[in-house]
């Protein structure tokens, strides 16, 4: 569901399509009887969700004679996703930020209709991936091969290539030392060129990757954690990931969202203000419920918002 066309804010000019530059995606379950994934996309209007479509997306296994039906374009959840997506870019929606969580799926979906927008990775999401990492009881083998340490050799020649990690017993991180290496990582993602690190000292997004590398690489050098310096090259600070997560990679503006909460807010009113006399509705009433109370009563709150009319409440 779209609702570009039919939005009044649209249509009043309240909000113009070539000023939407930042949308917050995100998903959530059990909301139909027909188990289909509801994706929300949100325009972030200072910090306050507008929605903007809707996706119901089913994500059951087709069968062999679905699957080679000619009529069926769409044949993975990839599929549809950038279908979705590239309509949206077809009715104008140019972006130069898109919040979502670390779903490849969603990202690959992402880059191929808004080539040219920046992806930035959910800051909670984030953290928590890497601290539920960090809590891991067994660790996995390391993906941080001979390759992989000279290749992160030739474009920092601080690291030592043979500093590789080994079987070891226990977590690749201490727990004392996780809540110091989270604050680390949230420093490093927060970090731009406009933002000065002291009086009158601005940083270029090459160097400021730079000086990031070089201090979570330190952090674990110095304390001997070869596995944590695998994980954290492997999963984040390569430049592949660290395009997906840093703010610094588009030096000329910051993005307002920080994580994707807009949209998740979004869903928690939906299942709890809207379902709460029907936990699993049929698709037809979930989309009454989407277009005739939810959507309408979002945009009569933003537009007291934009005329400075929010009634007290």
């Amino acid at each position: 569901m779209n609702f570009l066309e039919q939005s009044e804010l649209i249509n009043a000019g309240i909000i113009k399509n070539n000023n939407i530059s930042e949308i917050v995606i995100d998903s959530t379950f059990k909301t139909n009887q027909e188990k289909f994934e509801l994706f929300a996309v949100n325009i972030n209007c200072g910090g306050y969700g507008v929605p903007l479509a809707y996706l119901y997306l089913d994500t059951y296994v087709v069968s062999e004679e679905q699957y080679s039906n000619f009529n069926n374009i769409v044949h993975s959840r990839v599929g549809a996703l950038t279908e979705f997506f590239i309509s949206l870019h077809n009715e104008g929606i140019l972006l130069a930020f898109v919040l979502l969580d670390k779903d490849s799926g969603e990202i690959n979906a992402v880059q191929k209709a808004w080539h040219k927008s920046i992806i930035q990775l959910c800051l909670w999401h984030m953290e928590h991936a890497i601290e539920r990492k960090l809590k891991e009881k067994k660790i996995k083998k390391s993906q941080y091969t001979i390759q992989k340490a000279q290749e992160a050799y030739l474009e920092f020649d601080f690291i030592n290539p043979n500093w590789l990690p080994v079987e070891q017993q226990g977590k690749i991180c201490p727990e004392k030392l996780i809540s110091e290496l989270l604050g680390i990582v949230k420093k490093h993602v927060l970090m731009h060129p406009l933002i000065s690190m002291e009086q009158n000292l601005f940083l270029t997004k090459e160097k400021i990757r730079s000086q990031c590398v070089f201090e979570i690489y330190q952090f674990c050098f110095q304390r001997n954690l070869y596995n944590l310096w695998g994980y954290l090259w492997v999963n984040w600070y390569n430049l592949k990931d660290w395009n997906l997560f840093a703010r610094a990679v588009y030096p000329k503006a910051i993005p307002i969202a920080k994580t994707t909460m807009i949209t998740e807010l979004h869903c928690r009113v939906l299942k709890y203000n809207y379902k709460y006399n029907c936990n699993r509705p049929r698709l037809d009433r979930l989309t009454q419920i989407l277009t005739k109370e939810l959507v309408p009563d979002i945009e009569n709150t933003w537009r007291r918002f934009h005329y400075n009319r929010n009634f007290p409440s």
